[in-house]
């Protein structure tokens, strides 16, 4: 990956979008003779078929050396999809959420050695459990009840990867399968076709996605100087997903119409100036900071550390979205996508050899950030007519390459070991910028500055133990990227009345009903409870067992969305972003004697988001009750606690051994809530249940052995949050 993919990724989003830029601007004279047929929220399911290729093959640590990988997957999906369409004439714009249920699934090759009477068989399975995106959707309609598209933006899986070993030395056999859960993020773009049915509301859809999550797999070479002289190398490539799919939608009414009752007239003309409002896309480019604070101790005696990556490098991509004016403030919604590269190595942590060993060893970290994405409100004031200044904050996202090199060198003999981890981290973006527009109201420039916040997100661990006498302690403070960017957009126009040229309002009313459409933001706070069920064994024969997590705690954050209104149905998206503080712990669990455990897990919620569609329905004017459902990710801490203890004739040891571990979880979200105006149509309270489910997180795992017999298993089931708040938010009214 390079940052000309960038280029070539932004240049493919130009391209696919804007060969109807002049086919929008051609049918500009008949927006408002054609009645926006597509536009509006809808919601509906699909199913269908995909294909995977992980194509990798990595150096299995057998005797002689063999490789195992590729694996070719294949299985059926099935989801549901929300998203909101607006049309300008022929040309359609829009942005969708989906989230698909899958049972994707391949295997590789079996791998064989054998080594004198032992024989060892190895496999490693995919499961795609679930498929993700928030997309932007450019779309022209031929016919009135025909729709072509094209759509790009941010995708996720839930993988499972098993490994299997098979293991025979006679007369004993051994056995045992691993499935570890991974979440991964890259992009996804396709076409499709969709045809109205019986009515505007009913729409079916045939649709074909790529998915590409990028290399996913890590990475591993070793080349030696010998003697013996050796190379051994990992290849991984990027991992594919193509899905066909088909689809059943029903559309709700664009929230153009008037209130029941109200009369219709023709509004004086308009004056003509340029609006920011409108569907946008275009493609940006610039340079990144990273700054990632963390230092880490690789030896203990002398003690030798890492202290932290400064990284820094260029950016490409492109962004989509979609503003609303109300007089000089300006409101919207955008995801942006970009490819990287953003390089840093830490300092060279010496490890000099103890007595009477002579090789030493030099380690170094490099990270590399491939990707970065984000989901993000925007809010701006326009000083002038074509000039606008904004915030913006949202959901962040960054696919970060992290290497470890590790030298070993003697008078006779050097040894170089290179190993990749690629990581996907979650957190918050904001930043601030400026647009302005270049000779017409459709072709925008920008400048721009943001703030990636990724928490801490290295491994720290704790250690204090009394024989011998030692401590130690990693540190791992905030990971942050610092970006300035430019960009260049085209603008499409906000879609005008249906009336042919004229514009239509509603004639004066005196006890007009207040409206919940328009962009609105706020703020959020209250309680939830996560539970975690899992058994895991741990200390040594006989074992004893964790029992899961049940974690309690608070969270208070932000959100914004846009809802629309057509009579009393309320329609709309919702971004929102909270810092928790729900903790937990299991049972202390206790070993076996002459060596005493004592162990406990611990689970810490940091943060929590979720990208949402909205229904509800107004029963009197100024009561909102709705549903809500979407795309949901949570930052949690797995705390590991280890204290070992052992009495001797002569004195006793004791340690401590404390470890977190930050993971990024992705999953659903759904809830009900209700919402009033307070005071007035501006001001609205919240009372809101959220359910978010993030699936099977825990590894698992099987283990048996004939000679002595014995059998042993790791099981997890679903991880959720149930989370009860309240907020308020403010309202700009249309």
């Amino acid at each position: 990956m390079h940052v000309g993919f960038g280029f070539a990724l932004g240049s493919a989003w130009w391209l696919a979008f804007g060969g109807a830029v002049a086919a929008a601007d051609m049918t500009a004279a008949a927006d408002a003779a054609s009645p926006p047929a597509w536009a509006g929220l809808y919601l509906g399911a699909h199913g269908g078929y995909g294909r995977k290729d992980n194509d990798f093959y990595s150096v299995a640590t057998t005797n002689p050396l063999t490789f195992i990988g590729g694996i070719k997957s294949r299985g059926g999906l099935i989801g549901g999809h929300v998203g909101y369409n607006w049309q300008q004439g022929s040309v359609v714009t829009g942005i969708e959420l989906d989230f698909s249920a899958s049972r994707i699934r391949g295997v590789t090759d079996t791998v064989g050695a054998t080594l004198g009477a032992m024989t060892a068989a190895f496999t490693i399975a995919d499961d795609v459990k679930y498929l993700g995106t928030a997309r932007a959707r450019f779309g022209f309609a031929p016919l009135p009840n025909l729709l072509v598209y094209g759509t790009a933006g941010l995708a996720w899986e839930r993988l499972n990867q098993a490994a299997t070993a098979l293991v025979v030395s006679p007369p004993d056999s051994t056995s045992q399968a691993t499935t570890r859960p991974n979440d991964w993020f890259g992009w996804v773009a396709g076409a499709g076709v969709e045809l109205m049915l019986t009515s505007p509301s009913w729409i079916g859809r045939v649709e074909y996605l790529h998915y590409d999550f990028g290399r996913v797999v890590p990475a591993f070479s070793s080349f030696a100087t010998g003697p013996p002289a050796q190379t051994l190398s990992d290849n991984v490539k990027k991992q594919t997903i193509d899905v066909g799919r088909i689809a059943l939608s029903y559309k709700f009414g664009d929230g153009a119409a008037p209130a029941s009752g109200a009369a219709i007239v023709k509004a004086p003309p308009a004056t003509a100036s340029g609006s920011w409002a409108g569907f946008y896309f275009g493609v940006h480019g610039g340079g990144g900071r990273k700054h990632d604070d963390f230092s880490t101790v690789v030896s203990v005696s002398p003690p030798v550390s890492i202290d932290g990556v400064r990284s820094k490098g260029a950016l490409a991509g492109g962004q989509a979205g979609y503003n609303w004016q109300f007089g000089s403030f300006v409101a919207g919604l955008e995801l942006d996508f970009s490819a990287a590269r953003v390089r840093g190595i830490s300092n060279a942590a010496f490890i000099p050899p103890p007595a009477p060993i002579v090789a030493a060893e030099t380690l170094t970290m490099a990270e590399d950030v491939k990707y970065l994405g984000t989901a993000r409100a925007r809010l701006g004031l326009a000083t002038a007519e074509s000039l606008l200044f904004y915030a913006s904050a949202g959901l962040a996202w960054e696919r970060l390459d992290q290497t470890v090199t590790q030298v070993s060198s003697s008078g006779v003999f050097l040894q170089t070991q290179v190993s990749r981890q690629p990581l996907d981290w979650f957190g918050w973006a904001a930043g601030v910028g400026t647009e302005v527009m270049l000779g017409s109201p459709n072709w925008i420039g920008r400048i721009e500055y943001l703030h990636y916040d990724f928490g801490a997100v290295m491994p720290a661990t704790v250690v204090v133990s009394t024989v011998p006498a030692q401590s130690r302690a990693d540190r791992a403070n905030r990971q942050t990227i610092d970006v300035g960017r430019v960009a260049l957009s085209y603008k499409f126009n906000q879609s005008t009345a249906p009336a042919a040229g004229a514009l239509v309002a509603k004639a004066p009313q005196p006890d007009a009903p207040p409206s919940w459409a328009g962009f609105y933001l706020g703020v959020h706070g209250g309680g939830g409870q996560q539970r975690n069920a899992f058994s895991q064994f741990f200390g040594s024969p006989p074992p004893t067992r964790f029992e899961g997590i049940i974690s309690t705690g608070t969270v208070v954050g932000g959100q914004a969305g846009y809802n629309w209104q057509n009579g009393r149905t309320v329609t709309g998206f919702e971004l929102d972003f909270s810092a928790a503080h729900i903790t937990g712990a299991s049972i202390a669990r206790v070993g076996s004697p002459p060596t005493t455990f004592t162990g406990t897990l611990a689970d810490d919620v940091k943060y929590l988001g979720s990208a949402r569609a909205r229904l509800g329905f107004a029963p009197v004017a100024n009561l909102l009750l709705y549903g809500t459902a979407g795309l949901a990710w949570e930052r949690v801490e797995r705390g590991t606690t280890v204290v070992t203890a052992q009495i001797f004739v002569n004195g006793s040891f004791f340690n401590v051994s404390t470890s977190i571990r930050p993971n990024d979880w992705f999953g659903w979200v759904a809830g009900l809530g209700a919402e009033i105006m307070l005071n007035s149509p501006n001001w609205i309270g919240r009372v809101e249940y959220l359910h978010y489910d993030f699936g099977t997180v825990q590894p698992t795992s099987v283990f048996s052995t004939t000679v002595p017999a014995g059998f042993s298993a790791n099981t997890a089931n679903r991880q959720t949050i149930d989370m009860a708040r309240v907020a308020v938010s403010y309202k700009i009214a249309p």
